[in-house]
């Protein structure tokens, strides 16, 4: 039985195919797992929470929706997909490598790329009967080799050229001129595979749509979300409405896209607020002995995902919040001032809690008995706030009290910063 069974497999399976060995993934148990970049932190308990309570409101005796309009929602929001770009899903990229090259191929067509490069461009042009080329780096920097890659792809004409950027798995990043040059050269598709993209400012995604031939390609898997098994891909509607439709039906199921929803929602309110406190510039300095900080925090309530930014004033043993840069989802803004004038006030009531809330006994009784006993902040202590509305798509949510509890947080982290002491008992104090 199993020699004619081997026989059968010898007559059927296409030679290439048997030639190949299937990807492998190391046993990984009881060491430190490095070789796949995944983040070796889990989601806080808050937000584990936040997905118990979306689980169980997810119905998995239906399939999902097939084109998953909320997630790719979600997706435009979070990491600023150009409008005019069309979105497609994958079962992580792999998945989309898959589509593009059963779209693309035919005889004696060619996917082109680089070595040392992602293995599966590799292995799956073979798996869809394309012929592969690929084009060593410089031995000297992993850089690309501009002119050798040029001729190639003038010689060979491929249907597609894959440049992961940064590249799989030297971890450079290859010249941005340079990537113009061969999507410009190309006479066919250029996938600029952006995997990697949580771990640099680079990306070709704000360039969807300036070639006709250029789409950029995604993973959540490097944001922490690696069990998702969710990639995307972005580009001319004239091309993703072709990758459609070698797209297997209902391939991204349904608790991946209620789980990614959820993370990227929150990765949208925390990258606005980042944005908006220009997080990436350092702050301007303070006076003689003072230190200047930043700090953020992020906490959802009453359905509303709110993250701060707070920008503090240390010296000696005094701070002063200086700033307060505020992003909010709240769903559907129904009426934006009022969101805004909610966010401030919490900010301020969070404020005199974090900084003068303070409970504290006497003979075994509670002293403070009543609102007078709990001093506010004054005018002179509210720092400037600046609050910015996360488009959103969801449902109205609240927006009385989610602005409350992510302030003392953001302001500790703050302090933190400057200190390099960790403050964790409130009211905060440096003393």
């Amino acid at each position: 039985m199993v020699d004619e069974a081997a026989d059968r497999v010898a007559a059927w399976v296409r030679p290439e195919i048997r030639a190949l060995s299937a990807y492998h993934v190391p046993e990984a148990a009881g060491l430190v797992k490095l070789d796949a970049m995944e983040n070796p932190y889990a989601w806080p308990d808050e937000l584990r929470d936040a997905w118990a309570a979306v689980a169980r409101e997810t119905g998995v005796n239906r399939y999902p929706h097939p084109q998953a309009p909320e997630l790719k929602a979600q997706l435009r929001a979070a990491v600023g997909i150009p409008p005019e770009a069309d979105v497609l899903l994958g079962n992580g990229s792999d998945e989309i490598i898959q589509m593009i090259a059963l779209a693309l191929a035919g005889p004696d067509r060619v996917v082109l790329s680089v070595d040392p490069g992602f293995v599966m461009y590799r292995m799956i042009a073979l798996f869809a009967g394309m012929r592969y080329v690929g084009v060593p780096l410089r031995e000297t920097d992993f850089g690309l080799d501009l002119p050798a890659l040029l001729d190639a792809v003038r010689r060979e004409r491929p249907a597609v050229v894959f440049v992961a950027y940064p590249n799989n798995p030297t971890g450079n990043l290859f010249a941005e001129s340079d990537l113009v040059a061969v999507i410009e050269a190309a006479p066919g598709l250029v996938v600029v595979d952006e995997a990697y993209a949580p771990f640099t400012d680079a990306s070709f995604l704000g360039r969807v749509g300036r070639w006709p031939n250029l789409v950029v390609m995604r993973t959540v898997s490097k944001m922490g979300l690696a069990g998702l098994r969710l990639g995307y891909l972005v580009g001319p509607a004239a091309w993703l409405q072709e990758f459609e439709k070698v797209r297997l039906p209902y391939n991204i199921n349904v608790l991946t896209q209620r789980a990614a929803e959820l993370a990227l929602r929150h990765k949208a309110v925390l990258e606005l607020a980042a944005q908006k406190a220009d997080w990436s510039k350092p702050l301007a300095p303070g006076k003689a002995g003072e230190k200047r900080a930043r700090g953020v925090a992020v906490h959802e309530s009453f359905g509303t995902v709110v993250a701060q930014v707070a920008e503090v004033t240390v010296k000696d043993n005094t701070f002063r919040v200086d700033r307060v840069v505020c992003a909010v989802d709240c769903g559907i803004a129904v009426n934006p001032d009022i969101i805004r004038a909610q966010m401030e006030g919490g900010i301020g009531f969070g404020l005199s809690a974090a900084l003068y809330g303070k409970v504290t006994l006497k003979d075994g009784l509670v002293e403070q008995s009543n609102f007078h006993d709990y001093p506010l902040l004054r005018i002179s202590e509210m720092p400037a706030i600046d609050v910015h509305i996360v488009p959103s798509t969801e449902k109205p949510s609240g927006v009385g009290e989610p602005g409350v509890p992510v302030i003392a947080p953001a302001v500790a982290n703050a302090l933190a910063a400057a200190t390099g002491k960790r403050v964790r008992a409130l009211p905060l104090s440096l003393a």
